[in-house]
C-alpha cells in the first residue's frame, strides 16, 4: 500500500521542523491504491495527545429548522459540490498524526461526569484512539464499528472490545445493527471524521439517532473537516480531498443534524491534529429529545414520538382529491390501523391536510428535483420517510398505475431492508378495467400493465378483496403465490344501525360513473315506454343519477323524461352521497349495473345505510355478502332482467326490507371482523445470504487512454472487489494495445487478465468471450468508456444473491457528456436510464430492459449461449435481454444510480446504422419462431408509429387549449381579415428585427 500526501505549502500550520515524517501528516485519510509510488514511512508507537479545549459556537446564529436540510436534493445541507463516488481506503492501518483527538477527549468526559456505563464507535478505524482512552474499565463497554477492512485492525489493536461489522451506507446493516445495540444502557456515540466519507450518511445518522433515543443521558459526538477553513474558490468545487464525497460548515451541519431530529446540545471547533495550530474541525455534541423529534415529524404530516410503522401509498383520499373506492378503502384502512400513516401521490394543503397524511412534497424539496414519474417520486420520498421512521415496518400500496413498483424493487434488489414487509392491495389493474368495460385499453395501458405486474408479483404479500379478482389476475398471466396471497374483503366503518321505515318505492337511483363500465347505458337502454308506463303504475315517480364524469342529456331516453322527473347530480363527494341514501332509503330502490366491478364500496355504501339495492350479478359482487338473500338483490346484465328485478323489489314488503337489510349489515361486520384479524408480518422471507463470486468484463477497442484509466480508477474503489478483471482486447492497433497492458499493469489494483482477439469480432463476441473465460458465479460488464460508482459491483452482487433466480441484475444508468466533469453531484438536470427489466411486448419498440453495464449469472449465460454475435450491429444488449425474458428468464432492477455512461458523438447508438440493430431485435429472440418474431417487430413499430401520431395530436390540442396560443389565434385571425394591419404590423416587426441584427452585430 503506498500514500498520497500534501505537500508543506499545502498545510496550514506549516509547522514542519524538517521531520521527514511529517510528510505523512494527512496520509490516514489518502490512502489511494498503487498511484503515487511514495514509500511508507516507519510507523511510530501510537500515543494519544493530550486534550485541547473546544472552541464553543452559540447555536442561536444558525437556523434549526430548516425543513429540507437533511435532503439529497438539498446535498444534506452542504451548499458546494458534492462528488457521486469517492476513493475507498482501509483506515485501519495505524500512523503516527491522531486524527480529531479531541472527539474522543470529549466523549470520555461527558462519560465520566454523566456516568454512561457503553461506548459505541460508528467508524472506528484502527481503533487505537478508543484503546487509548476507555481500555482497562470493567465497567465500561466498548463497541467498535466499521466496514470489513477497517474492522480487520481494530480486531488487532483492540481485542477486547465488541467488533460489529456494518457497511455504514447499507440501510439493512445499519437497522440490523441498532437492532442489536438499544438498550437503556446510558451510552456514549462517537463517529470522528466518517460522514464526509458516505455518498448518502443518512443510514449513519439514523444509527447514531436510533442508539440515542434510548435514554436522555445518551450523547453522541461527531466530528467532521469544516470546509470553510479549507480555502475552495468556486461554489461548484469538490473537495480536494479524493476520499471525501462532501465536507460541511459549522451552520451547515448544525443545521443538518437539527432537521434529521436531532437535539443539538452545542457545537464548536476543534483542532484537526495535534499539528493544527487553527482549529479546523467542527464539534458536534448531540442527544435525542422526544419533543424537539415530534416538532420535526409534525413538520412532515406525522404524529407521535417514533413516527409510523405502517404506511399507506394512494392516488386517491376522500376530501382532498377527487375520490372513489380506493380512496374511500384508504380512509377506512387507515381508521382501522391506529397509529398509522398515509403517503398521498399529490401535494396537500396544511389546512385541509388530515393527521398522520404525509406526501412527498412535505419530505422532500421537490422544486429541486426533475420531473419524476410518480413511482419514482414515491421511491425517494419512502428513503426519506424511513430515515426519519426508522421503526417502520410495513409499507402498503395500491396495484392500480403500479405506483409502487419501484419500491417494490428497491426491495427485491436489496436496497430497501428486509425488515420492511410490503403489501399490494389489488383493487384492479389495467386490464381488470379492460375487462368491466369490455374493450381495450388506449395509449399508455401496456406501461401501466407491466408496472402493475412488477408491483403484485415482487409484492411480500398481495391482498385481493374477492376470489373473482385473483382469479382474474392469475389469468392474465400475472404470478402470484397461495403463501403470498390472501383474500380479504374490504373494510367499511361507516355502518348506519338506525332503524329504516321501509314504505312503497317511490324512486330509482343510479349511483356510478356515467360510463359503460358501470352499466350506465344498460340502466338507460331498460327504462323502454312500456317499462315506464309499469314502472310509473306500480309507484315510481322520480328517476335520479348519482355520479361522475362527462353527463350527456342525449343517452337519455326520452322515455324517462316523458314518464318521471329526472334528477341528475354529478358533483357529489362521499359523505354527500351517503347523507343522500340515508335520507331516501325509505322510498328509494337504489340501481348499480356495474360489469365485472371488483369489490365497490358503494354497494356498501348503500346498504349499511339502509337502503335497498339491485347490483349486478357479475365481477366479485356477488361475493360481496355471505347470505342467500342478497341473490335475490342480483340479476343478470341485461335490460330485460334489471326491468324484471325492479318490478320484483317493488313488490317487496316492508319486513322483507328490513330482514334482508338486517342481515347484509351484519355480513359487513363479520367482514370488517376478519379484516382486522390480518396480520402482514412475517409474509417476507428472511433470507440467509450468500454473497456471489464476480469477475468484471471489459471489451476493449482502441478506447483513449483516459478513460480506461477512468475506468481503472472506479473499480479499485468498488465497495465490494471482484475476484478478477477479464479485458477483452477486440483487436486494437498496437499502440492501443501496448497502452492498455502499461495503464493495467501501473493503475488496475486487482487480479486481471487481458484476453487478446486476432480479428476483431465486435462487443457481443467480446462478452462471449469473457464468459468462456469466466470462473465465477456472476459476471458484470463494463464498457471501457465509462465510470462505476462506488456501490456498481456490491449492489449487483446483493441483488444476485437476494434472487438466486436471478438471470440479470440491472441499476440505473446516468449519462455525462465526453469531455465533461462526471464525478458531480447534480440534483438536476440529469439523463437517468431507468428499466422496467420486464414486458416482452412492451419493449420491442424501446428497450425498457436494461443496458450494458450490467450484472450477469453466467450459468444463465452460457445456457443462452451468450450475446448474439452474428452481427455487428448494435442493440445486442436489448436483444440479449429479450432472449432472456423470453426463455422465461429474470431481469432485477435496481433503482438506483451505480454507473455514468459517458455520452460520445461517434458512440455506436448515433452512428451505427438503425436498420440492422432492428433486425437484430427479432433475429437473436428465443420464445417465437424466427418468422412469428419478424411479425411481432413488424406489428410493435407500426403500432408504435400509429400512437405516435396520436400522441402527437394530443399534445397539438393541449397547446391549442393554452391561453398565450388562443391569443396568437385570434390575433393572427384579425390580421387575416385586415389585410392594411397586416402590413403594418408586418413592417413594424421587420423593423424591430433588423435593429435587433445591428445592435447584436455593434456588440460582438
Amino acid at each position: 500500500m503506498f500514500l498520497v500526501t500534501y505537500w508543506m505549502s499545502d498545510w496550514p500550520s506549516g509547522n514542519w521542523h524538517g521531520d521527514p515524517r511529517r510528510r505523512c501528516l494527512r496520509a490516514s485519510r489518502l490512502h489511494y491504491g498503487k498511484i503515487n509510488m511514495l514509500p511508507k514511512v516507519p510507523m511510530l508507537k501510537f500515543k494519544m495527545p493530550k486534550r485541547a479545549t473546544v472552541e464553543e459556537v452559540s447555536l442561536q446564529k444558525f437556523d434549526l429548522n430548516k425543513q429540507y436540510a437533511c435532503t439529497v436534493q438539498r446535498n444534506f445541507g452542504v451548499e458546494h459540490g458534492a462528488k457521486l463516488y469517492n476513493e475507498i481506503f482501509d483506515d485501519g492501518e495505524p500512523i503516527e498524526v491522531v486524527w480529531q483527538p479531541d472527539t474522543y477527549h470529549e466523549a470520555k468526559e461527558y462519560l465520566q461526569k454523566a456516568g454512561c456505563v457503553r461506548v459505541i464507535d460508528v467508524g472506528c478505524g484502527s481503533a487505537l484512539k478508543l484503546r487509548d482512552l476507555f481500555s482497562g474499565s470493567e465497567a465500561t463497554t466498548v463497541i467498535a464499528i466499521d466496514f470489513a477492512a477497517s474492522l480487520r485492525a481494530a480486531r488487532e489493536n483492540f481485542p477486547a472490545a465488541q467488533h460489529i461489522e456494518c457497511d455504514l451506507s447499507s440501510w439493512e446493516e445499519v437497522l440490523m445493527t441498532a437492532a442489536a445495540l438499544q438498550s437503556d444502557a446510558p451510552t456514549v456515540i462517537l463517529c470522528a471524521d466518517v460522514i464526509e466519507h458516505l455518498p448518502d450518511p443518512r443510514p449513519a445518522l439514523m444509527l447514531i439517532r436510533m442508539l440515542l433515543e434510548t435514554s436522555p443521558l445518551n450523547r453522541a459526538f461527531i466530528s467532521t473537516p469544516d470546509r470553510s477553513d479549507l480555502r475552495y474558490g468556486s461554489k461548484d468545487t469538490v473537495p480536494a480531498n479524493p476520499t471525501h464525497i462532501r465536507e460541511w460548515t459549522l451552520k451547515e451541519l448544525s443545521e443538518t443534524m437539527a432537521a434529521a431530529g436531532f437535539f443539538l446540545n452545542r457545537a464548536g471547533k476543534i483542532r484537526a491534529n495535534p499539528f493544527d495550530n487553527r482549529k479546523t474541525t467542527i464539534l458536534v455534541e448531540c442527544s435525542f429529545a422526544p419533543k424537539v423529534y415530534s416538532t420535526v415529524l409534525a413538520r412532515l404530516g406525522l404524529s407521535g414520538e417514533e413516527g409510523p410503522t405502517t404506511v399507506m401509498l394512494t392516488t386517491e383520499y376522500p376530501g382532498l382529491v377527487v375520490s372513489g373506492g380506493i380512496g374511500t378503502f384508504v380512509a377506512n384502512w387507515q381508521k382501522s390501523h391506529p397509529g398509522s400513516a398515509v403517503m398521498t401521490s399529490f401535494p396537500v394543503a396544511g389546512a385541509v391536510r388530515p393527521r398522520n397524511i404525509t406526501t412527498p412534497w412535505l419530505l422532500e424539496d421537490m422544486s429541486l428535483i426533475d420531473e419524476l414519474d410518480t413511482p419514482e417520486v414515491l421511491l425517494s420520498a419512502i428513503f426519506q420517510l424511513l430515515f426519519y421512521c426508522p421503526h417502520l415496518r410495513e409499507i402498503h400500496y395500491q396495484d392500480y398505475l403500479g405506483i409502487g413498483f419501484r419500491i417494490a424493487q428497491a426491495k427485491t434488489s436489496g436496497l430497501l431492508p428486509s425488515s420492511l414487509t410490503l403489501v399490494a392491495h389489488c383493487h384492479g389493474n389495467q386490464h381488470y378495467l379492460e375487462n368491466a368495460c369490455e374493450g381495450w385499453g388506449g395509449p399508455g395501458v401496456d406501461m401501466h400493465s407491466v408496472r402493475e405486474k412488477i408491483s403484485v408479483e415482487l409484492a411480500d404479500g398481495v391482498i385481493f378483496p374477492s376470489a373473482f379478482l385473483k382469479a382474474l389476475y392469475e389469468t392474465s398471466g400475472i404470478a402470484v403465490s397461495e403463501k403470498q396471497s390472501r383474500i380479504v374483503p374490504y373494510r367499511y366503518d361507516s355502518i348506519n344501525h338506525a332503524k329504516v321505515d321501509y314504505s312503497g318505492a317511490k324512486r330509482l337511483v343510479f349511483i356510478g360513473k356515467f360510463n359503460a363500465m358501470k352499466g350506465f347505458d344498460l340502466f338507460c337502454d331498460a327504462f323502454d315506454d312500456k317499462f315506464c308506463r309499469q314502472a310509473k303504475a306500480t309507484g315510481i315517480e322520480e328517476v335520479v343519477l348519482i355520479g361522475r364524469g362527462a353527463f350527456e342529456e342525449s343517452v337519455v331516453g326520452s322515455a324517462i323524461r316523458n314518464h318521471f322527473h329526472l334528477d341528475v347530480h354529478t358533483n357529489f363527494d362521499h359523505e354527500k352521497l351517503v347523507s343522500f341514501i340515508r335520507d331516501n332509503a325509505a322510498d328509494s330502490i337504489f340501481v348499480e349495473p356495474y360489469r365485472g366491478d371488483n369489490f365497490p364500496l358503494a354497494v356498501y355504501d348503500v346498504v349499511a345505510t339502509g337502503g335497498i339495492l339491485i347490483a349486478g350479478r357479475a365481477g366479485g359482487i356477488p361475493e360481496m355478502f355471505d347470505d342467500p338473500k342478497w341473490n335475490s338483490c342480483t340479476f343478470e346484465l341485461t335490460p330485460k332482467a334489471l326491468q324484471a328485478k325492479i318490478l320484483e323489489v317493488i313488490g317487496w314488503q316492508p319486513s322483507f326490507k328490513q330482514t334482508l337489510c338486517s342481515s347484509l349489515i351484519q355480513c359487513i361486520i363479520i367482514n370488517n371482523r376478519s379484516s382486522a384479524k390480518i396480520s402482514y408480518r412475517g409474509v417476507t422471507d428472511q433470507l440467509k445470504l450468500t454473497m456471489p463470486s464476480c469477475t468484471v468484463m471489459i471489451p476493449f477497442y482502441n478506447t483513449k487512454p483516459s478513460e480506461i484509466a477512468d475506468l481503472f480508477h472506479a473499480l479499485n474503489h468498488q465497495a465490494l472487489s471482484p475476484d478478477e478483471v477479464l479485458i477483452i482486447n477486440d483487436a486494437s492497433d498496437e499502440e492501443s494495445a501496448a497502452t492498455l497492458k502499461r495503464l493495467a499493469d501501473l493503475h488496475l489494483a486487482l487480479p486481471f487478465r487481458i484476453i487478446d482477439h486476432q480479428a476483431n469480432q465486435g462487443l457481443a463476441a467480446a462478452r462471449n468471450t469473457a464468459v468462456s473465460h469466466c470462473n465465477t458465479d456472476i459476471i458484470l460488464n463494463a464498457d471501457s468508456d465509462d465510470v462505476p460508482l462506488n456501490d456498481w459491483v456490491k449492489s449487483i452482487a446483493l441483488a444476485f444473491a437476494r434472487n438466486p433466480d436471478a438471470g440479470a441484475a440491472v441499476p440505473y444508468l446516468q449519462g455525462f457528456e465526453d469531455g465533461s466533469e462526471f464525478n458531480l453531484y447534480r440534483p438536476r438536470g440529469r439523463h437517468i436510464y431507468r428499466p422496467h427489466g420486464d414486458g416482452y411486448v412492451f419493449s420491442q419498440t424501446r428497450n425498457e430492459l436494461g443496458h450494458a453495464n450490467a450484472g450477469y449469472r453466467v450459468a444463465t449465460v452460457r445456457a443462452m449461449g451468450g450475446w448474439g454475435y452474428e452481427s455487428k450491429a448494435k442493440y445486442e444488449d436489448w436483444a440479449f435481454y429479450l432472449n432472456l425474458i423470453a426463455r422465461g428468464g429474470k431481469i432485477v432492477v435496481i433503482p438506483s444510480v451505480t454507473c455514468l455512461y459517458r455520452v460520445r458523438k461517434n458512440s455506436m447508438t448515433r452512428t451505427y446504422s438503425e436498420w440492422p440493430g432492428q433486425m437484430r431485435l427479432y433475429q437473436t429472440t428465443g420464445g417465437l419462431s424466427r418468422f412469428e418474431a419478424l411479425q411481432l417487430q413488424r406489428l410493435a413499430r407500426n403500432g408504435n408509429a400509429t400512437l405516435h401520431v396520436l400522441q402527437l395530436e394530443q399534445e397539438i390540442a393541449k397547446l391549442r387549449n393554452r391561453k398565450v396560443v388562443k391569443m396568437a389565434d385570434r390575433a393572427a385571425a384579425i390580421l387575416r381579415r385586415n389585410p392594411a394591419l397586416f402590413k403594418i404590423v408586418k413592417t413594424a416587426v421587420a423593423t424591430v428585427f433588423n435593429a435587433a441584427t445591428f445592435f447584436k452585430q455593434r456588440s460582438s
